[in-house]
């Protein structure tokens, strides 16, 4: 005899299988990546100059670049002008 927490279980599994599987967007998306990454010259073995991966990188990872770019900003700013520019940085956002 079957319990309902057995049941129950095994549903939930099977939720979460049907979950890690791409949709059909999320499959497009994937395959225009591959697509990009093959016309860029990606993963195929040519040797690229340091200036077209990075070009590459910006592109294809705008908030990673982004991301950095402000982490930079936020720690040279920081060593400049020790904790005065953290307290700048708080009163204009309020608080």
């Amino acid at each position: 005899m079957k319990s309902n927490g057995d049941d129950f279980i095994k549903k939930a599994l099977k939720s979460l299988e049907e979950e890690a599987k791409p949709n059909p967007k999320q499959k497009q998306i994937m395959l225009g990546n591959l697509l990009s990454q093959m016309q860029t010259g990606e993963g195929s073995g040519k040797e690229r100059s340091g200036l077209s991966r990075f070009g590459n990188m910006v592109t294809v990872y705008p908030w990673r670049f982004g991301f950095g770019i402000s982490a930079i900003q936020a720690v040279l700013f920081t060593l400049m002008f020790g904790s005065n520019y953290t307290n700048f940085v708080l009163q204009l956002l309020g608080r």
